[in-house]
Protein backbone atom coordinates (compact mmCIF):
# COMPACT_ATOMS: atom_id res chain seq x y z
CA UNK A 1 0.00 0.00 0.00
CA UNK A 2 2.86 2.35 0.86
CA UNK A 3 4.54 1.69 -2.48
CA UNK A 4 1.30 2.51 -4.34
CA UNK A 5 0.97 5.81 -2.44
CA UNK A 6 4.59 6.71 -3.24
CA UNK A 7 4.11 5.92 -6.91
CA UNK A 8 0.90 7.93 -7.02
CA UNK A 9 2.63 10.92 -5.45
CA UNK A 10 5.56 10.90 -7.84
CA UNK A 11 3.27 10.43 -10.85
CA UNK A 12 1.32 13.49 -9.68
CA UNK A 13 4.53 15.52 -9.60
CA UNK A 14 5.47 14.29 -13.07
CA UNK A 15 2.09 15.24 -14.49
CA UNK A 16 2.19 18.65 -12.83
CA UNK A 17 5.43 19.81 -14.36
CA UNK A 18 4.83 18.07 -17.70
CA UNK A 19 1.45 19.73 -18.09
CA UNK A 20 2.87 23.10 -17.12
CA UNK A 21 5.70 22.73 -19.64
CA UNK A 22 3.28 21.66 -22.36
CA UNK A 23 1.40 24.95 -22.01
CA UNK A 24 4.45 26.77 -23.32
CA UNK A 25 5.85 26.60 -26.79
CA UNK A 26 9.57 26.69 -26.25
CA UNK A 27 11.35 29.43 -28.14
CA UNK A 28 14.52 28.73 -30.11
CA UNK A 29 16.61 30.48 -27.46
CA UNK A 30 14.80 28.88 -24.51
CA UNK A 31 16.84 26.08 -22.91
CA UNK A 32 14.66 25.55 -19.84
CA UNK A 33 14.85 21.97 -18.52
CA UNK A 34 13.65 20.03 -15.48
CA UNK A 35 15.17 17.19 -13.49
CA UNK A 36 13.75 15.45 -10.47
CA UNK A 37 12.60 12.19 -8.97
CA UNK A 38 12.60 9.98 -5.93
CA UNK A 39 15.45 8.22 -4.11
CA UNK A 40 14.45 5.25 -2.00
CA UNK A 41 16.93 4.55 0.81
CA UNK A 42 19.12 7.56 0.00
CA UNK A 43 22.79 7.28 1.04
CA UNK A 44 23.28 11.04 1.21
CA UNK A 45 20.87 14.00 1.63
CA UNK A 46 21.64 15.32 -1.86
CA UNK A 47 21.61 14.38 -5.51
CA UNK A 48 24.60 15.86 -7.31
CA UNK A 49 23.99 16.92 -10.91
CA UNK A 50 27.27 17.02 -12.81
CA UNK A 51 28.79 17.73 -16.20
CA UNK A 52 32.00 15.76 -16.66
CA UNK A 53 33.57 15.94 -13.19
CA UNK A 54 32.14 19.36 -12.27
CA UNK A 55 29.11 19.68 -9.98
CA UNK A 56 26.50 21.92 -11.62
CA UNK A 57 23.90 21.69 -8.87
CA UNK A 58 23.48 20.09 -5.45
CA UNK A 59 19.81 19.12 -5.19
CA UNK A 60 18.43 18.50 -1.72
CA UNK A 61 16.36 15.37 -1.10
CA UNK A 62 13.27 16.31 0.94
CA UNK A 63 11.62 14.43 3.80
CA UNK A 64 9.63 12.39 1.26
CA UNK A 65 12.84 11.31 -0.49
CA UNK A 66 12.07 13.46 -3.52
CA UNK A 67 14.15 16.04 -5.34
CA UNK A 68 13.39 18.52 -8.08
CA UNK A 69 15.17 21.33 -9.92
CA UNK A 70 14.36 23.68 -12.77
CA UNK A 71 17.26 24.77 -14.96
CA UNK A 72 16.67 28.14 -16.60
CA UNK A 73 19.24 27.17 -19.21
CA UNK A 74 20.66 23.68 -19.71
CA UNK A 75 22.76 22.87 -22.77
CA UNK A 76 21.89 19.60 -24.51
CA UNK A 77 24.34 16.83 -23.68
CA UNK A 78 25.33 14.02 -21.35
CA UNK A 79 25.25 14.61 -17.60
CA UNK A 80 25.64 12.47 -14.49
CA UNK A 81 23.55 12.34 -11.33
CA UNK A 82 24.95 10.98 -8.09
CA UNK A 83 23.62 9.82 -4.77
CA UNK A 84 27.10 9.09 -3.56
CA UNK A 85 28.89 6.80 -3.96
CA UNK A 86 26.76 5.64 -6.92
CA UNK A 87 26.20 7.51 -10.17
CA UNK A 88 24.58 7.13 -13.58
CA UNK A 89 24.20 9.07 -16.81
CA UNK A 90 21.28 11.12 -18.06
CA UNK A 91 21.09 12.74 -21.48
CA UNK A 92 19.20 15.99 -22.03
CA UNK A 93 17.99 17.27 -25.36
CA UNK A 94 16.70 20.84 -25.52
CA UNK A 95 13.80 21.42 -23.06
CA UNK A 96 13.69 17.86 -21.74
CA UNK A 97 11.79 17.29 -18.47
CA UNK A 98 13.10 14.11 -16.88
CA UNK A 99 12.11 12.33 -13.68
CA UNK A 100 13.97 9.30 -12.34
CA UNK A 101 13.26 6.69 -9.69
CA UNK A 102 16.27 5.32 -7.80
CA UNK A 103 16.65 2.75 -5.03
CA UNK A 104 20.16 3.07 -3.60
CA UNK A 105 20.13 -0.57 -2.43
CA UNK A 106 19.87 -1.72 -6.04
CA UNK A 107 21.02 1.44 -7.75
CA UNK A 108 21.50 0.61 -11.44
CA UNK A 109 18.80 -2.05 -11.67
CA UNK A 110 16.21 0.24 -10.02
CA UNK A 111 16.57 3.24 -12.32
CA UNK A 112 13.54 4.15 -14.43
CA UNK A 113 13.13 7.45 -16.29
CA UNK A 114 9.82 9.23 -16.97
CA UNK A 115 8.85 12.42 -18.78
CA UNK A 116 10.00 14.30 -21.87
CA UNK A 117 13.26 12.63 -22.94
CA UNK A 118 12.73 9.40 -20.96
CA UNK A 119 12.81 6.86 -23.81
CA UNK A 120 16.37 7.48 -24.96
CA UNK A 121 17.59 7.43 -21.35
CA UNK A 122 15.76 4.18 -20.61
CA UNK A 123 17.42 2.73 -23.74
CA UNK A 124 20.87 3.80 -22.51
CA UNK A 125 20.13 2.28 -19.10
CA UNK A 126 18.84 -0.97 -20.58
CA UNK A 127 21.90 -1.30 -22.82
CA UNK A 128 24.15 -0.67 -19.83
CA UNK A 129 22.44 -3.47 -17.86
CA UNK A 130 22.72 -5.84 -20.85
CA UNK A 131 26.45 -5.11 -21.03
CA UNK A 132 26.88 -5.64 -17.28
CA UNK A 133 25.06 -8.98 -17.51
CA UNK A 134 27.31 -9.95 -20.41
CA UNK A 135 30.41 -9.07 -18.35
CA UNK A 136 29.32 -11.41 -15.57
CA UNK A 137 29.38 -14.34 -18.02
CA UNK A 138 32.69 -13.53 -19.70
CA UNK A 139 35.33 -15.39 -17.69
CA UNK A 140 34.52 -18.77 -19.19
CA UNK A 141 34.35 -17.15 -22.64
CA UNK A 142 37.92 -15.86 -22.28
CA UNK A 143 39.04 -19.51 -21.94
CA UNK A 144 37.77 -20.34 -25.45
CA UNK A 145 40.07 -20.82 -28.41
CA UNK A 146 40.17 -18.01 -30.97
CA UNK A 147 37.41 -19.19 -33.38
CA UNK A 148 35.01 -20.04 -30.55
CA UNK A 149 35.72 -16.76 -28.76
CA UNK A 150 35.15 -14.66 -31.90
CA UNK A 151 31.94 -16.55 -32.68
CA UNK A 152 30.63 -15.93 -29.17
CA UNK A 153 31.33 -12.20 -28.96
CA UNK A 154 30.22 -11.58 -32.56
CA UNK A 155 26.91 -13.29 -31.84
CA UNK A 156 26.36 -11.23 -28.68
CA UNK A 157 27.28 -8.03 -30.51
CA UNK A 158 24.85 -8.84 -33.33
CA UNK A 159 21.97 -9.15 -30.84
CA UNK A 160 22.93 -5.92 -29.06
CA UNK A 161 23.25 -4.08 -32.37
CA UNK A 162 19.78 -5.24 -33.42
CA UNK A 163 18.40 -3.82 -30.15
CA UNK A 164 20.25 -0.54 -30.78
CA UNK A 165 19.12 -0.27 -34.43
CA UNK A 166 15.47 -1.00 -33.59
CA UNK A 167 15.41 1.69 -30.87
CA UNK A 168 17.22 4.21 -33.03
CA UNK A 169 14.67 3.82 -35.83
CA UNK A 170 11.76 3.89 -33.36
CA UNK A 171 12.85 6.92 -31.32
CA UNK A 172 14.62 8.86 -34.08
CA UNK A 173 17.08 10.34 -31.62
CA UNK A 174 19.58 13.06 -32.39
CA UNK A 175 23.06 12.51 -33.84
CA UNK A 176 24.49 13.95 -30.63
CA UNK A 177 22.76 11.30 -28.51
CA UNK A 178 23.63 8.61 -31.03
CA UNK A 179 27.32 9.22 -30.38
CA UNK A 180 26.82 7.95 -26.81
CA UNK A 181 24.38 5.18 -27.74
CA UNK A 182 26.70 3.80 -30.44
CA UNK A 183 29.73 4.17 -28.16
CA UNK A 184 28.01 2.20 -25.39
CA UNK A 185 27.33 -0.54 -27.94
CA UNK A 186 30.70 -0.64 -29.69
CA UNK A 187 33.21 -0.05 -26.91
CA UNK A 188 31.83 -2.91 -24.81
CA UNK A 189 32.50 -5.19 -27.80
CA UNK A 190 35.93 -3.68 -28.48
CA UNK A 191 36.93 -4.06 -24.83
CA UNK A 192 36.27 -7.79 -25.00
CA UNK A 193 38.60 -8.06 -27.98
CA UNK A 194 41.34 -6.17 -26.13
CA UNK A 195 40.91 -8.18 -22.94
CA UNK A 196 40.90 -11.60 -24.62
CA UNK A 197 44.65 -12.21 -25.19
CA UNK A 198 45.54 -10.83 -21.73
CA UNK A 199 42.93 -12.76 -19.72
CA UNK A 200 43.23 -15.92 -21.83
CA UNK A 201 46.95 -16.09 -21.02
CA UNK A 202 46.38 -15.36 -17.33
CA UNK A 203 43.69 -18.04 -16.99
CA UNK A 204 45.04 -20.78 -19.28
CA UNK A 205 48.77 -20.04 -19.47
CA UNK A 206 48.53 -20.04 -23.26
CA UNK A 207 49.81 -17.00 -25.18
CA UNK A 208 47.58 -16.70 -28.25
CA UNK A 209 48.75 -13.24 -29.33
CA UNK A 210 50.75 -14.44 -32.34
CA UNK A 211 47.86 -16.65 -33.50
CA UNK A 212 45.23 -13.92 -33.69
CA UNK A 213 43.88 -13.24 -37.21
CA UNK A 214 45.65 -10.48 -39.12
CA UNK A 215 42.48 -8.36 -39.09
CA UNK A 216 41.71 -8.91 -35.40
CA UNK A 217 42.51 -5.32 -34.41
CA UNK A 218 41.20 -3.61 -37.55
CA UNK A 219 38.49 -1.92 -35.50
CA UNK A 220 41.16 0.31 -33.94
CA UNK A 221 41.52 2.14 -37.26
CA UNK A 222 38.05 3.68 -36.78
CA UNK A 223 38.48 4.81 -33.17
CA UNK A 224 38.91 8.47 -32.30
CA UNK A 225 41.43 8.41 -29.45
CA UNK A 226 40.96 12.14 -28.88
CA UNK A 227 37.21 12.56 -28.38
CA UNK A 228 36.68 15.24 -25.73
CA UNK A 229 32.92 14.49 -25.87
CA UNK A 230 33.62 10.94 -24.67
CA UNK A 231 36.45 11.80 -22.25
CA UNK A 232 34.24 11.13 -19.21
CA UNK A 233 32.01 8.43 -20.70
CA UNK A 234 32.73 5.15 -18.96
CA UNK A 235 32.55 2.72 -21.95
CA UNK A 236 35.10 4.87 -23.85
CA UNK A 237 37.44 5.33 -20.88
CA UNK A 238 37.25 1.63 -20.01
CA UNK A 239 38.04 0.69 -23.60
CA UNK A 240 41.13 2.92 -23.70
CA UNK A 241 42.27 1.46 -20.37
CA UNK A 242 41.77 -2.10 -21.62
CA UNK A 243 43.56 -1.31 -24.87
CA UNK A 244 46.55 0.09 -22.95
CA UNK A 245 46.59 -2.97 -20.67
CA UNK A 246 46.86 -5.05 -23.82
CA UNK A 247 49.39 -2.98 -25.79
CA UNK A 248 51.42 -2.06 -22.70
CA UNK A 249 52.05 -5.62 -21.52
CA UNK A 250 55.66 -6.85 -21.56
CA UNK A 251 56.23 -10.31 -23.03
CA UNK A 252 59.66 -10.97 -21.57
CA UNK A 253 58.41 -10.83 -18.02
CA UNK A 254 60.75 -13.54 -16.71
CA UNK A 255 63.59 -11.00 -16.75
CA UNK A 256 61.97 -8.92 -13.99
CA UNK A 257 60.65 -9.36 -10.48
CA UNK A 258 56.88 -8.91 -10.08
CA UNK A 259 57.41 -5.44 -8.57
CA UNK A 260 59.73 -4.26 -11.35
CA UNK A 261 57.48 -5.79 -14.02
CA UNK A 262 54.50 -3.81 -12.66
CA UNK A 263 56.56 -0.61 -12.78
CA UNK A 264 57.86 -1.17 -16.33
CA UNK A 265 54.43 -2.23 -17.61
CA UNK A 266 52.68 0.85 -16.21
CA UNK A 267 55.39 3.24 -17.42
CA UNK A 268 54.97 1.58 -20.82
CA UNK A 269 51.24 2.38 -20.64
CA UNK A 270 52.00 6.03 -19.83
CA UNK A 271 54.36 6.28 -22.81
CA UNK A 272 51.83 4.74 -25.19
CA UNK A 273 49.05 7.01 -23.90
CA UNK A 274 51.24 10.08 -24.37
CA UNK A 275 52.08 9.06 -27.94
CA UNK A 276 48.58 7.97 -28.95
CA UNK A 277 46.37 10.57 -27.24
CA UNK A 278 46.82 14.26 -28.05
CA UNK A 279 43.62 15.70 -26.61
CA UNK A 280 44.52 17.09 -23.18
CA UNK A 281 41.24 16.18 -21.48
CA UNK A 282 41.26 12.59 -22.73
CA UNK A 283 44.96 12.13 -22.01
CA UNK A 284 44.69 13.40 -18.44
CA UNK A 285 41.70 11.16 -17.77
CA UNK A 286 43.56 8.08 -18.99
CA UNK A 287 46.85 8.98 -17.29
CA UNK A 288 44.99 9.47 -14.00
CA UNK A 289 43.24 6.13 -14.49
CA UNK A 290 46.55 4.31 -15.07
CA UNK A 291 48.22 6.05 -12.14
CA UNK A 292 45.42 5.49 -9.65
CA UNK A 293 45.19 1.78 -10.48
CA UNK A 294 48.96 1.29 -10.27
CA UNK A 295 49.46 3.21 -7.02
CA UNK A 296 46.65 1.28 -5.33
CA UNK A 297 48.31 -2.02 -6.26
CA UNK A 298 52.01 -1.23 -5.68
CA UNK A 299 53.39 -0.40 -2.24
CA UNK A 300 57.03 0.06 -3.26
CA UNK A 301 57.89 3.67 -2.42
CA UNK A 302 60.95 3.91 -4.70
CA UNK A 303 59.11 2.47 -7.70
CA UNK A 304 56.10 4.65 -6.97
CA UNK A 305 58.29 7.75 -7.17
CA UNK A 306 59.86 6.58 -10.45
CA UNK A 307 56.37 6.08 -11.84
CA UNK A 308 55.16 9.47 -10.62
CA UNK A 309 58.14 11.21 -12.25
CA UNK A 310 56.99 9.89 -15.65
CA UNK A 311 53.35 10.66 -14.85
CA UNK A 312 54.15 14.30 -14.03
CA UNK A 313 56.14 14.56 -17.26
CA UNK A 314 53.05 13.78 -19.33
CA UNK A 315 50.10 14.99 -17.24
CA UNK A 316 48.87 18.58 -17.31
CA UNK A 317 46.22 17.98 -14.62
CA UNK A 318 47.30 20.23 -11.76
CA UNK A 319 43.84 20.65 -10.23
CA UNK A 320 43.26 20.43 -6.50
CA UNK A 321 40.85 17.56 -7.19
CA UNK A 322 43.61 15.41 -8.67
CA UNK A 323 43.96 12.42 -6.36
CA UNK A 324 47.28 11.45 -7.96
CA UNK A 325 48.89 14.68 -6.77
CA UNK A 326 47.65 13.96 -3.24
CA UNK A 327 49.04 10.43 -3.34
CA UNK A 328 52.36 11.74 -4.68
CA UNK A 329 52.62 14.27 -1.87
CA UNK A 330 51.85 11.55 0.67
CA UNK A 331 54.63 9.36 -0.77
CA UNK A 332 57.09 12.24 -0.42
CA UNK A 333 56.25 12.51 3.28
CA UNK A 334 57.15 8.85 3.79
CA UNK A 335 60.80 9.32 2.73
CA UNK A 336 63.45 8.37 5.28
CA UNK A 337 64.28 11.34 7.51
CA UNK A 338 60.93 13.05 7.15
CA UNK A 339 58.78 13.40 10.22
CA UNK A 340 55.40 11.73 10.13
CA UNK A 341 52.55 14.25 9.83
CA UNK A 342 50.86 14.99 13.15
CA UNK A 343 47.78 12.88 13.66
CA UNK A 344 44.52 14.73 14.13
CA UNK A 345 43.88 12.36 17.03
CA UNK A 346 47.14 13.22 18.83
CA UNK A 347 46.89 15.13 22.12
Amino acid sequence: MLIIKQLSAIIAIILAFLLSSCKNEFKSDDYTAYFGGEVTNPTSPYVLFCKNSDVIDTIEIDENNRFFVKFDSLSPGLYTFKNEPEYQYVYFDKNDSIMVHINSKDFDESIVFCGRGDEKNNFLMELYLKNEHDKSNLFEVFDYDIPKFNKNIDSTYKLAKKFYTTKKEELKWSDEFDMYAKSALDFHYYSKKELYPVIHKARTGVDILDNLPNNYYDFRKNIDFNSSDLANFSPYVMYLSNMLNNTGSINYHNHFSDIDLALKTNINKLNIADTLIKNEMVKNTILNNIAFTYLLEDQNMINNQKFLDIYHKFSTDKSKKNEILKIGNAIQLLKVGNELPESRFSR
